[in-house]
Formats: C-alpha cells, sequence, structure tokens
C-alpha cells in the first residue's frame, strides 16, 4: 500500500487515504464500514496475502459467510456463519476487474481473476464494503486484490502499483 501511495503522490486525480485493517472479523469489518462511510469513496481497492499463490488475483466476488478452519488475530472461529443475516449471497466487484487484469497484465505481472476472497477475514472486508458501498448508494468501484508473498523490496510491488496509478487515473 505505501508503495501505491508514494508512486501515487502528485500524479494521482483522487485523494488516497490508506488503512491497515486488523485480521479479526468483527474489528476490520467495522472499520471498512466506518471509512466508506465517512470517506464516500469513489474507488476502493483493498489488499489481502494470498501467501500460496503466485500471482495477482483479482476478486470477483464477495461471499456472505464466514467459514475458515483457523481462529483470526483475536481467537475468533467462524464456521458457516453469514456475514449479513439479511444480505444476499454474494456481492460482485462494481469495478471493472477485466480491464484491471488486462492493465497489471501489461505490465508484465501475472494476474488472474478469481471467483471469489474465499471465507475468510479478506472475504469478510470485502462483502462488508460491497454491502456498505450499496446500502449507502454510492457510485464507487470496489475491488478486493490478493497478492502473492512478495518480498518488501520486489520489483512486482513497483510494476503493480505503477499499474493501479494509471487506472485512477483512468
Amino acid at each position: 500500500m505505501r508503495a501505491i501511495e508514494q508512486r501515487a503522490a502528485g500524479v494521482a486525480k483522487p485523494v488516497l487515504t490508506t488503512q491497515i485493517l486488523p485480521t479479526i472479523y468483527e474489528d476490520a469489518g467495522s472499520r471498512i464500514a466506518e471509512l466508506i462511510g465517512a470517506l464516500k469513496p469513489v474507488c476502493l481497492l483493498m489488499f489481502g496475502l494470498a501467501a500460496e499463490e503466485p500471482t495477482v488475483r483479482l476478486e470477483n466476488v464477495a461471499l456472505n459467510i464466514n467459514d475458515a478452519e483457523g481462529c483470526d488475530n483475536s481467537g475468533a472461529l467462524r464456521c458457516g456463519n453469514p456475514i449479513a443475516k439479511d444480505g444476499p449471497l454474494a456481492l460482485a466487484s462494481t469495478a471493472p476487474i477485466a480491464q484491471w487484469r488486462d492493465e497489471i497484465q501489461n505490465c508484465g505481472l501475472s494476474v488472474r481473476i478469481s471467483h471469489h476472497a474465499g471465507t475468510f477475514v479478506c472475504n469478510h472486508i470485502y462483502y462488508t464494503a460491497l454491502r456498505e458501498i450499496d446500502q449507502l448508494g454510492l457510485n464507487c468501484e470496489a475491488a478486493f486484490i490478493h497478492l502473492p508473498n512478495w518480498a518488501p523490496e520486489a520489483p512486482e510491488i513497483q510494476m503493480l502499483s505503477d499499474a493501479i496509478v494509471r487506472l485512477l487515473n483512468d
């Protein structure tokens, strides 16, 4: 996130705000909803780590379920719990992710569109964000991007940052 913020300084049209959310269902969900309500973003990029994944993954859908084998960082275990009892089963990205995929590929990075963001905290944040955007009636391109476990100095970070800055300026 810092790399994107640095690359966009003085270049990107929108004002950028970055936040690191905790890997805790309730805290992260509350915080993303609070940020959306306060900032009313026109573009929302959320990032998570997919350490086992060799490529950048653009998540197409967020599922209305928390269902993980492991606990979040507070020790909470969620097995088959809906995120929003009255919410739809799934919510789709509001961003043109096929276009984003193409732009990221043009930078030389391996990227793919994934059918959903899993069922752990990343998905919880994504679903909560998409639902909040919908409930507030915002015209906001929102997407969740899972990243490989790149080293902080990896050239891929710079390449992805450049692609995202170009997308933000379109």
